[in-house]
């Protein structure tokens, strides 16, 4: 995934050096462009100022060489004059020059310039295809028209403006029928374009940007790839100590419910008082816990569940027996083992159900419940299945200490009963022998001692005297 991604932002990168690329060289092509066009316009306008001064002096006289010839097309008298000296001149008007600038520049830098017009004077002067669409689109208000041209591999640039009708053309013009300002024609220049040299400059500049940018990439992806090692680390790390900080935090919890519960079982174990076990057990282990409900049920010999708690408000005790939780119940005393159940209506609670093992055979269960449906962890649920076993227990030995009770009452009773019957047959055996003792020694006709009662008295005073 990591190389997928590396290689799209590379592919990216090169794209968009490539869109600059290609941009850079449209500009460059168009400053080419620009800055030939102002060549051209500059030629352009050097010959256009060397025709107005020619004109302006209407005209200037040269001698006639085999360079220069007099003009055909030039009527009037003062076309050729002789100097006093014998000098031969001839006139030549801007025209004439034009040509002769034209022919010294294709000699010179292969610079062609052509007057041309729809009606010319001349006739090599005539305008050729180009041209003339050129001039036709002059008299429709464009002012220049530029064409880069290939033939036979060669580019040449193709310029040409109009030539407007000033006050000093009429003097050679008039006769055509222009006015002043009209178009007569147009002075085009053809010269070859640069070479198509490449311009190495952008492309270099690109391909260092490239290089400079995928080592910057792969450098930026390796601390990445290391950074992102560091983070997983330091994550993992992380994860591991909240991980010992929730079993750091369940050790202390379990320590605060351990410690609840050896606060209950101390209290429960120290019940003197076996009358309101229940009473005691319910209310200690609501003011340990933050429970909302605690409760104990039974199950009568006719199968019905009721509740030991009295005072429960009404709301609670339709949802504690309602026929759902009874099911609930009736299932943890048939099985023996706790469940929870979330009981429904308008205050629900999720609660817990745990057996009492009060006698041999189970008939209560110890309800709690928390309005929370996490406030029940398994650590808790031990902790509460804990105290059930202890409050069963106790509940048991509470049951077996009033028998006990009971018992020695019983026991009790029945030896005061049989002490007093053995207290009269004693009294009675006390007057019987007092009866017989009195028979034995008195005379039954007399009531006098007899004969062995005197002798036995006589006996007893003589020992007596003795002493």
């Amino acid at each position: 995934m990591r190389k997928k991604v590396f290689s799209a932002v590379i592919m990216g990168w090169f794209c968009l050096l490539a869109l600059s690329l290609f941009l850079n060289l449209k500009i460059y092509r168009e400053h080419q462009e620009e800055l030939i066009l102002q060549t051209a316009r500059t030629y352009l306008k050097q010959v256009i100022l060397t025709r107005s001064w020619n004109s302006m002096l209407g005209g200037v006289y040269a001698p006639i060489s085999e360079h220069v010839s007099p003009n055909p097309c030039l009527k009037g008298k003062l076309r050729d004059l002789t100097t006093v000296e014998g000098v031969h001149l001839t006139k030549i008007n801007p025209a004439m020059m034009t040509r002769q600038l034209a022919e010294l520049a294709q000699k010179e830098g292969n610079l062609q310039i052509h007057l041309t017009s729809l009606n010319p004077i001349r006739p090599k002067n005539r305008a050729t295809d180009w041209e003339k669409e050129a001039l036709l689109k002059f008299e429709q208000g464009q002012m220049f028209l530029s064409e880069i041209v290939t033939s036979k591999g060669q580019k040449t640039y193709h310029y040409i403006e109009p030539l407007r009708v000033k006050p000093d053309c009429l003097s050679c013009h008039d006769c055509q029928g222009y006015n002043v300002g009209d178009i007569r024609g147009g002075v085009s220049l053809i010269f070859p374009m640069p070479g198509n040299s490449v311009n190495w400059f952008p492309w270099l500049i690109h391909i260092l940007t490239f290089i400079i940018g995928v080592i910057g990439l792969t450098i930026f992806d390796i601390y990445f790839v290391r950074t992102k090692k560091i983070l997983k680390d330091s994550f993992d790390s992380l994860i591991q100590k909240q991980v010992k900080l929730v079993e750091y935090e369940q050790v202390i919890q379990g320590h605060k419910h351990l410690g609840g519960f050896i606060t209950i079982a101390q209290f429960i174990t120290n019940i003197t008082s076996y009358q309101n076990i229940r009473c005691e057990i319910k209310q200690i282990i609501e003011n340990t816990f933050a429970t909302d409900l605690v409760c104990i049920a039974e199950k009568s010999s006719a199968g019905e569940i009721h509740l030991f708690d009295e005072k429960m408000n009404d709301s609670t005790k339709i949802n504690i027996l309602s026929e759902e939780m009874k099911e609930q119940i009736h299932d943890v005393i048939e099985s023996e083992f706790l469940t929870t159940y979330k009981t429904d209506g308008s205050e629900p609670l999720m609660t817990a159900i745990f057996p009492l093992k009060t006698s041999d055979k189970i008939k209560e269960v110890l309800i709690i419940g928390h309005k929370k449906t996490d406030a029940i962890s398994n650590q808790l649920l031990e902790v509460y299945l804990g105290i059930s076993n202890l409050a069963g227990k106790m509940i048991q030995r509470a049951s077996l200490f009033e028998q006990l009770e009971d018992a020695n009452i019983n026991l009790e009773q029945k030896v005061q009963t049989r002490t007093r019957k053995l207290n009269e047959k004693n009294e009675e055996l006390i007057k019987a022998h007092k009866e017989m003792e009195r028979l034995a020694t008195t005379d039954p006709l007399t009531g006098l001692y007899n004969r062995r009662s005197i002798l036995e008295k006589l006996k007893n005073e003589a020992a007596r005297f003795k002493r």
